[in-house]
């Protein structure tokens, strides 16, 4: 929105000598602000051209010096020259007929007709500084930066650019933490899980002894059905197995049969000492918890058998996915309200800057009726204020400058009526040469001659002053 603008000055005596200087000037920052040879070249013939003048007509009578002031943009280069010499307007200089010029064979005088040429603009005013003369040269290709710019430029107005850049990183952030819990989601819930089992294969480890001091089966087969009946989510087999690792009772005994060694899979991954991930012959993958179960009041001496928990892994794998699922739709449901929220609020702050722009839209055009109330308890009060302000400012000089013009017709009017009333011609008297030259003090002078013949032999010279220098 408001960009940085570079200034670079140099200054060296209105001598030609220091010409050089000011063509260096420009080559060194030209080529530091990554300008192309072909604007470089311009404003260096451009930049001898309006420094020739100077020297040679606004420093005529004096010494003086000049002032380069480089005046970089985005998308322009400018050129000051500022000097304390006579003022002279190049603009209101009229281009020459070259024709004319070449069959009269007249030479120079076109030094500001090249930089027009040159130059996309040219403005010449009176500052505190002395007389400046503005040279523009515009481009549309982007300057070649020293270190690009990681993002493409937002086309658009100042909410679209608001609301792209808001909506880019609410995204990114609500992204972030989405992915951060989709990742964090599998270790999360598995380790619950597999808590939880490994507690349930405690307890029915727990519940097994006598039934394996007793040897029944149908006691242990109990045991492992009421603990699959009240973690139904959680055990998909039980299975319990003496010292010798034949089973002793099941939750499926066409699975895992009484009195024959447990074929619990392939091991796959060990997930904790007490915990592996194994692969069954028909290709299901299962955790599986396994526990020693000892005897009473041994101090764990004694080992009766061991009890075996299997979890279907898709079970994990099916909470794991509701999780992220459940954790995307309420990530889009922020994301939603954020970017409604960012919308709203980018509204409600652009709203006033856009009321301001229409406001002085309608001043430059003339349609302002009435003045705009202003509420300077913010700062976009406070902005509008300023330009409230400068507006008082500028209609005041407008009055001025239409004022200072009509007061120079006047003066030119009167100028122009003086010199009709002074004498074009002086009279040729044998023996004698008379000559006149009238310059007034100021824009307008009071004083008036004329010759008058009186008779043959006589001439009357007419001399008057009008005291103050009033217009007539």
């Amino acid at each position: 929105m408001f960009k940085r603008v570079i200034k670079e000055q140099i200054k060296v005596p209105a001598k030609i000598e220091y010409l050089k200087d000011l063509r260096d000037f420009v080559t060194r920052i030209g080529g530091k602000y990554g300008f192309s040879d072909s604007v470089i070249n311009t404003f260096k013939l451009a930049v001898d051209e309006a420094s020739t003048n100077i020297i040679r007509h606004a420093y005529r009578d004096h010494d003086g010096d000049i002032v380069l002031r480089m005046i970089v943009r985005r998308n322009s280069l400018t050129i000051s020259l500022i000097d304390q010499g006579r003022f002279f307007n190049p603009e209101q200089v009229k281009d020459p007929d070259l024709q004319r010029y070449v069959a009269i064979g007249k030479r120079g005088g076109l030094g500001i007709f090249i930089m027009r040429k040159l130059v996309d603009e040219i403005d010449y005013r009176r500052t505190e500084e002395g007389n400046e003369l503005r040279l523009t040269k515009f481009h549309n290709i982007e300057r070649k930066r020293k270190f690009p710019l990681p993002f493409p430029k937002i086309p658009g107005t100042l909410q679209v650019k608001y609301y792209t850049i808001s909506a880019i990183i609410i995204s990114a952030i609500v992204l972030g933490a989405y992915f951060y819990l989709f990742f964090q989601s599998k270790n999360k819930i598995t380790l619950s899980i597999l808590q939880r089992l490994r507690a349930t294969g405690e307890v029915l480890a727990n519940n097994s002894i006598d039934g394996l001091l007793e040897d029944d089966y149908l006691v242990l087969s109990r045991e492992a059905k009421i603990i699959q009946q009240h973690n139904s989510q959680l055990v998909s087999f039980a299975v319990i197995t003496d010292a010798k690792g034949m089973v002793k009772g099941s939750t499926n005994v066409e699975k895992f049969s009484f009195w024959k060694p447990a074929h619990l899979g392939r091991a796959l991954r060990q997930i904790t000492n007490d915990i592996i991930l194994i692969q069954m012959e028909d290709g299901r993958k299962y955790y599986l918890f396994s526990s020693h179960v000892f005897a009473r009041g041994t101090n764990k001496s004694t080992v009766l058998g061991k009890v075996h928990i299997l979890l279907d892994k898709s079970i994990v794998d099916r909470q794991i996915a509701q999780k992220r699922w459940h954790d995307l739709k309420i990530a889009l449901l922020i994301l939603l309200l954020a970017n409604v929220g960012s919308i709203l609020l980018i509204t409600f702050i652009i709203n006033p800057f856009r009321k301001l722009a229409t406001w002085i839209r309608q001043l430059g055009q003339g349609e302002i009726q009435d003045e705009m109330e202003i509420d300077t308890s913010d700062e976009i009060g406070e902005i509008a204020q300023a330009f409230s302000e400068i507006t008082d400012k500028f209609r005041k000089s407008q009055k001025d400058l239409a004022e200072q013009e009509r007061l120079q017709q006047e003066m030119q009017m009167a100028q122009e009526i003086q010199q009709t009333l002074l004498p074009t011609e002086v009279p040729s008297i044998e023996g004698y040469e008379i000559a006149s030259y009238y310059q007034a003090a100021k824009e307008v002078g009071g004083d008036y001659f004329d010759f008058v013949e009186i008779d043959r032999d006589r001439l009357g010279v007419v001399v008057a002053d009008v005291s103050g220098k009033g217009v007539p």
